[in-house]
């Protein structure tokens, strides 16, 4: 029957029958990862508590196969969207990483297998191979295009890198031409090839045979990660970038971008990859350059009017991805709602009645008005984030931070209250405020360790101390009369001020020196043949680094 209502894309049904009979027979099968992925996505909330609990089930079996357990590729991402413990879910993205880089190999023909290891050009090292190459060439796989968040993200990276020293390629797994628009603003800044329909073995030997020098993930373990590829090794060294925020569990992985916010030293140990860590946020967005128009006065802004909400409600906005809740974290908004009378819950409209019906539900059981909670349209993001402006105060997930959204909230000044956990998936918010300078002050209102405390901040920055007159003056006009405490009005204030300033968060041109530095310094060690370790760009000998690659260069 769970087989069959997936057939159907009847996914409640599926998690129904699927875990009845998990009930009978506890196993492991491929079923399991459709109902943990897609129940979040179609917001059943009802079924989270029994799926949690069974991936500790998925860790026993596994350990007791010795690691060897034929298992969905999916699975690993899956534990992304509930609260499992960070040491079960790497173990589960490293039996995912082994299974895939086993499945690779098996599939390889006898001609195939001939090829592996693939042989890498070390042009630059102490070799007397000679080469027409003068550049280090980076390639870039996944199928982030066509306006995909991550497409966002990553562009302004593209024109950035420095073309002098650096040969950008974009290996897409996603089904579009040269002709596509997206694909023609990308090949701008580097060299595009559709690889969709290629095989892993493929794929890997057009990246080895294009000698790239270093290949970088942009999917992490999500769907279509094509980690059969980065198994094959067909560049000297793999790195993962941005998309996902938790270890690669694969041996064939030399590195992740990370930060010591997201990943500190006392957490490193869930990462199977060495780290890369950034100065400030190992994140980085496009609004500095594609949404400026968010930095004109209030006064050009959608109004509160326009969305029928008085300008004397205090409003907290959640507006990350239904499937990243679960019923304590909507339980919890609902008591603060509780706590503070005139205010309203902004949301985003999954458009889904599963969705809708799930969150009247717990808003009758707290004794919520249901027109307290406000469903937005989906806009163009230009207009999402233009109007972010409306809200006082935004609540994060808690076992995902926001990652694009918490940065559309800052850039529109917008302060985002979170609750820090140990995984890097729930550091990201954190991370942030690093990158905006401003982690101390944070720390004391704006990031939370525990949901007690994530509810009564919440509360105490709407209801607080509202400041004196003269204090009140201090503040810049268009933030004295809004709503909430006078820290969160100063919380407010140090964000605007420090969101457009060089060097910060969203200085993507100066993230990408960094960035630029870091993988320099990652061929710096692959060439001479340095013991791998973590490599934190805080401490990096960049002059001597830079000379180096100077020289290579002249070669």
């Amino acid at each position: 029957m769970s087989v069959y209502s997936k057939d159907c894309r009847d996914t409640e049904s599926a998690a129904k029958y699927h875990l009845k009979g998990l009930e009978y027979e506890p196993r492991y099968d491929s079923q399991f990862a459709y109902v943990a992925l897609f129940s979040p996505k179609k917001f059943i909330l009802k079924y989270r508590d029994q799926i949690t609990q069974h991936y500790y089930q998925i860790e026993k079996f596994a350990r007791e196969a010795k690691g060897q357990l034929p298992i969905s590729d999916k699975l690993g991402w899956s534990t992304m969207f509930y609260d499992i413990e960070p040491d079960t879910s790497k173990y589960i993205h490293e039996i995912v990483a082994n299974d895939v880089k086993q499945r690779t190999m098996q599939a390889l023909t006898p001609i195939e297998r001939q090829l592996i290891p693939f042989k890498h050009d070390q042009r630059f090292g102490n070799t007397n191979q000679s080469s027409q190459k003068s550049r280090l060439r980076i390639g870039y796989l996944g199928s982030c295009v066509f306006k995909h968040d991550l497409y966002s993200l990553m562009l302004p990276i593209y024109e950035f890198t420095n073309k002098s020293e650096f040969e950008i390629y974009f290996f897409s797994t996603f089904n579009f031409n040269q002709d596509h628009k997206d694909v023609k603003e990308m090949t701008q800044f580097l060299k595009y090839y559709n690889v969709w329909n290629y095989s892993d073995f493929q794929t890997a030997k057009l990246i080895n045979d294009l000698s790239i020098d270093i290949l970088v993930s942009l999917k992490g373990q999500t769907e279509d990660h094509r980690f059969g590829v980065f198994a094959l090794q067909p560049a000297s060294i793999n790195i993962n970038l941005i998309a996902y925020p938790q270890t690669m569990g694969a041996t064939y992985f030399q590195y992740s971008i990370a930060d010591v916010i997201v990943v500190p030293s006392d957490n490193s140990y869930l990462i199977t990859e060495k780290l890369i860590l950034m100065p400030k946020s190992y994140y980085t967005v496009h609004h500095k350059y594609g949404l400026r128009h968010v930095l004109r006065s209030d006064s050009l802004k959608v109004k509160r009017n326009s969305l029928n909400i008085s300008e004397n409600t205090f409003i907290y906005s959640a507006l990350n991805q239904h499937y990243k809740l679960d019923e304590k974290l909507i339980s919890t908004w609902m008591r603060i709602l509780q706590r503070v009378p005139n205010s309203i819950l902004l949301l985003l409209d999954g458009g889904s009645q599963d969705s809708r019906r799930a969150f009247y539900q717990l808003a009758q059981k707290h004794n919520i008005a249901f027109k307290r909670i406000k469903m937005l349209q989906r806009v163009s993001h230009e207009e999402h984030v233009d109007r972010l402006h409306l809200a006082d105060l935004a609540l994060d997930t808690i076992f995902y931070n926001g990652h694009t959204t918490n940065c559309d909230c800052l850039w529109a000044g917008l302060p985002v209250l979170t609750l820090r956990g140990v995984s890097w998936a729930r550091r990201v918010t954190s991370s942030l405020y690093h990158g905006l300078d401003m982690l101390e002050e944070a720390e004391n209102y704006l990031i939370t360790e525990n949901i007690k405390d994530y509810e009564d901040m919440a509360v105490q920055l709407a209801k607080g101390y509202k400041g004196s007159k003269q204090e009140q003056e201090n503040l810049s006009e268009n933030i004295r009369f809004r709503q909430g405490s006078l820290k969160l009005k100063q919380l407010k204030q140090m964000i605007i001020d420090r969101r457009d300033r060089d060097g910060l968060l969203f200085d993507t041109r100066n993230w990408v020196k960094s960035y630029e530095l870091a993988l320099k310094t990652a061929w710096f060690n692959y060439i001479n043949e340095m013991d791998q370790e973590d490599i934190n760009m805080n401490f990096i000998d960049d002059e001597g680094v830079i000379s180096w690659f100077d020289d290579l260069l002249k070669k």
